[in-house]
């Protein structure tokens, strides 16, 4: 693992390919929706990226990273090219200079309506005040330090304020390190809190087990994510030492349904894996082999949907509605479930299959297909 700032930019690593691209895919996603929404509610109003912690753009070997990926993509959309607004921030005056003479070599700049900033600070809560952003504007941060020390829930609060959504880089090797070391205490508490972290610090004592430690740590970041206004948390965990351990995790918060939904299909794509629980949400340097007695996810979540229709009816996207966020199954495997389900005669379903749309000779379902129980699986 690099060592420092100037190491870590020498050649991309794999997980940082993964990271950059699910950040610049919701991105672009993000910007899309919110640009076609505020056009229909007749707001002229730009869609905002802040990235706090931007590096120098693209590694010595080349390869772009997420400013130079989203970059490129505005000057590609035209949607992109008239709402996009970025921010780009990095306490190194070096790596912000070299960003900066990238962005102004790259084909295209003078399409976008609103230019790119590059800001040379340390990342701030004052910082992201002096940007003076307008509250009716969508707003998405970027927080990717290295290390932990940067990261505090007075800074997350501060970019959750308002019509805003976050994803963070959270150095999961680092703070259980961290948490017991009274030298560190300073910077931890900084993100828990001294009374969680204090809470925290005794259930690990208690604890034994890597993936116990890990599942509480977790907890007690969201507890406070959620108390800082977060209505949905998205995590991607990363595993490259080993296929238990997580190293970091890619965290995402929002109040909003619709971006939760849409950085959940993109997580979902990232996976090294699925098992009977859905995608992993997880990238795992050296992937093992599975389990043999693991089931089929689309049999697993079919069990889980034919007991949730034995209390009533309901649609497609009723079902989604109401259970998808329990679930890291994204809606085409809710989809692919339920037409299993149809099929094999254990639910019933109004259109019937042999008059809804079957391109290719594949049934398909409509988010408003009412679906019934029928009978019990043997």
């Amino acid at each position: 693992m690099p060592s420092s700032t100037e190491d870590f930019f020498e050649e991309p690593l794999e997980h940082s390919r993964i990271k950059a691209r699910i950040v610049s895919d919701y991105v672009i996603s993000f910007a899309r929706i919110l640009s076609d929404h505020l056009k229909s509610v007749r707001k002229l109003s730009a869609v905002a990226y802040i990235d706090l912690f931007s590096g120098p753009g693209s590694y010595e070997d080349g390869t772009a990273s997420t400013p130079l990926l989203i970059l490129r993509a505005a000057v590609k959309d035209p949607k992109l090219m008239s709402s996009l607004q970025t921010y780009f921030n990095d306490s190194n005056p070096g790596a912000a200079a070299t960003l900066k003479r990238e962005l102004e070599s790259l084909s295209g700049l003078e399409k976008l309506a609103h230019k790119p900033i590059v800001l040379s600070s340390v990342a701030s809560v004052e910082l992201v005040h002096g940007l003076q952003l307008k509250p009716q504007t969508p707003k998405l941060f970027f927080l990717d330090p290295f290390g932990y020390k940067a990261l505090t829930m007075p800074l997350l609060r501060t970019v959750l304020n308002g019509w805003a959504e976050c994803v963070f880089f959270f150095n999961y090797r680092r703070v259980i390190a961290a948490i017991s070391n009274p030298v560190l205490e300073s910077h931890v508490a900084g993100l828990f809190g001294r009374n969680r972290l204090e809470a925290m610090r005794q259930e690990l004592r208690q604890t034994s087990g890597v993936k116990a430690r890990e599942k509480i740590v977790l907890i007690r970041l969201d507890e406070a994510l959620y108390e800082a206004g977060a209505q949905h948390v998205l995590k991607f965990s990363f595993k490259i030492e080993d296929d238990q351990r997580s190293t970091h995790h890619l965290i995402f918060v929002t109040r909003h349904r619709k971006g939760y939904e849409v950085m959940k299909h993109i997580m979902a794509s990232e996976s090294s894996w699925e098992s009977e629980n859905g995608p992993s949400m997880t990238f795992v340097q050296r992937l093992g082999t599975g389990s043999l007695f693991d089931r089929d996810p689309l049999d697993v979540l079919g069990d889980q949907l034919l007991l949730r229709l034995k209390q009533g009816p309901l649609s497609l996207d009723e079902l989604y509605e109401a259970y998808g966020p329990e679930t890291s199954f994204t809606q085409p495997y809710f989809k692919r479930a339920l037409l299993r389900l149809e099929t094999q005669g254990f639910i019933s379903a109004e259109p019937r299959i042999q008059e809804r749309p079957a391109p290719g000779g594949k049934p398909t379902m409509a988010g408003n297909t009412v679906l019934t129980f029928e009978k019990e699986k043997l």
